[in-house]
């Protein structure tokens, strides 16, 4: 699947039930999602982030980007972290981004751009910390490679990168 293509799929599950696509629960299809609910996910996640962070003497800080924010449920968690001082959202999808706007709690910190999923619209080394969620395996390889050298990019030196990439196990054959 090329970069289009994954932005086309994007666009249209941001466009028929944004929280479904993001947050797969059988039950909550077709938009029965509460919005409270969804978004407690995003700060358990980052929690669980924060964590594991930490055991390792690291955390989030500064000005921090999420990477493929959708509608900005990890977002809002990392905004209200205490050594964040701003957060920018980065999404592939425009419907994804329209949502996370009208999402935001935290619109004096927050902000979201849509993101063409070629190159990062960010200075080298304008970020303190990056996230990335469950983003990067939904693109094909090539754009997947271009993304982490563009996190890589706008990563500030001594900054932290969390990435999180689901994958398929493999079978023994």
């Amino acid at each position: 699947m090329g970069v289009e293509r994954n932005r086309a799929t994007w666009e249209r599950l941001g466009n028929d039930d944004p929280l479904w696509a993001i947050m797969p629960y059988p039950a909550e299809k077709s938009a029965d999602w509460d919005l409270d609910e969804f978004m407690a996910t995003g700060v358990a996640d980052i929690d669980l982030v924060v964590k594991h962070l930490a055991e390792h003497s690291l955390r989030l800080r500064g000005r921090v980007l999420d990477f493929g924010c959708g509608v900005g449920r990890l977002s809002n968690a990392i905004a209200a972290l205490p050594d964040v001082t701003s957060v920018v959202g980065v999404d592939i999808a425009s419907s994804m981004v329209e949502r996370a706007r009208q999402y935001n709690r935290h619109p004096g910190s927050l902000e979201f751009q849509a993101y063409d999923g070629t190159l990062l619209p960010f200075a080298d080394g304008e970020f303190d910390s990056v996230v990335s969620l469950v983003v990067v395996q939904h693109a094909p390889p090539l754009a997947q490679l271009r993304y982490l050298v563009e996190l890589n990019r706008v990563l500030a030196p001594g900054g932290v990168l969390v990435l999180q990439i689901v994958t398929e196990p493999k079978l023994p054959q």
